[in-house]
């Protein structure tokens, strides 16, 4: 996992995803603790790296504008 970390900006929609995300992953009962956004990102990434058709779904997914 990545030592060097950066901010960027994140809307209220995406910060209340990974608030939700880390929440119920200590419901749960698989982190003791609430991770911190960084982890929760690079979970996320591991993810998609051991499931390529779930990544290649989401490349392909349309962005909606009007969010």
């Amino acid at each position: 996992m990545s030592i060097n970390k950066t901010s960027i900006k994140i809307s209220e929609v995406g910060l209340s995803f990974f608030q939700k995300f880390r929440t119920n992953r200590r419901k749960a009962d698989i982190d003791g603790s609430d991770l911190s956004y960084w982890k929760l990102v690079e979970l996320i990434e591991k993810y998609f790296k051991n499931n390529n058709d779930r990544y290649l779904e989401l490349v392909k997914m349309e962005w909606d504008k009007n969010v």
